[in-house]
């Protein structure tokens, strides 16, 4: 956990040395709800299977932003980000009966987007897409249920490499929102989609029919710039 806090320092700090001065680069924080799934072939079968659903898990985003002018209307965005992904399921075991498993997994992102913007020194829209790399640092399981009226649930905490899971996940994000560049304010609705198999099935492992387990989510979070 320090080391990752080191390198999310580092990688924030740089944007500093690169951006040659303080007077061109922004720095700010953002905090929002993530709205995570996981992506597999065959999910519908799954559902049908087990006469339940997938559903997208609540979560949450807060971290740092740092922001390198290109041009006027063009900008690197950096950010160091600590955010949850998983997956949330539920079924009905009868008519009065039910149970809802998710399981949760957090993650320190470091997402290198190429921003957009457009506007006026009031309010500008922007979008902004690139390249994530995300590094797992802890994982939740929860489970929750009625059974005969009674409502209860269970939680246990689990690292990635004790449930055979990769810590690293590397995909794409993308997203637009409204900057009022007077208070330093922004508002940003953002998807991402992760390429990494997070189940590490190892060499000829994998059982047969099963497809990589990806990450993917939509974000809806708020930032302010100093």
């Amino acid at each position: 956990m320090k080391k990752i806090a080191f390198i999310a320092c580092l990688f924030l700090c740089a944007t500093n040395v690169f951006a040659g001065g303080k007077d061109k680069f922004q720095f700010g924080v953002k905090v929002g709800l993530n709205l995570a799934d996981q992506n597999f072939t065959g999910k519908k079968e799954f559902d049908q299977a087990n006469e339940g659903s997938w559903n997208l898990l609540p979560g949450f985003t807060l971290g740092f932003i740092g922001e390198i002018p290109l041009a006027s209307f063009l900008e690197i965005r950096l950010e160091s980000i600590f955010a949850s992904q998983g997956r949330q399921f539920s079924y009905k075991l009868d008519k009065n009966n039910w149970e809802k498993n998710s399981i949760a997994y957090g993650y320190v992102q470091f997402p290198v987007l190429l921003r957009g913007q457009f506007g006026n020194e009031k309010i500008r829209g922007f979008v902004h897409a690139g390249p994530q790399i995300s590094v797992g640092v802890i994982g939740l399981y929860r489970d929750k249920f009625k059974i005969d009226g009674t409502r209860d649930s269970e939680t246990e905490t689990f690292n990635f490499k004790e449930e055979d899971l990769n810590r690293l996940d590397v995909g794409i994000g993308g997203g637009a929102g409204i900057e009022f560049k007077r208070s330093g304010f922004e508002i940003e609705v953002r998807y991402y989609k992760g390429f990494t198999d997070i189940v590490d099935y190892g060499d000829g492992e994998r059982p047969d029919g099963v497809s990589k387990f990806t990450n993917s989510g939509i974000s809806v979070n708020l930032g302010f710039k100093f």
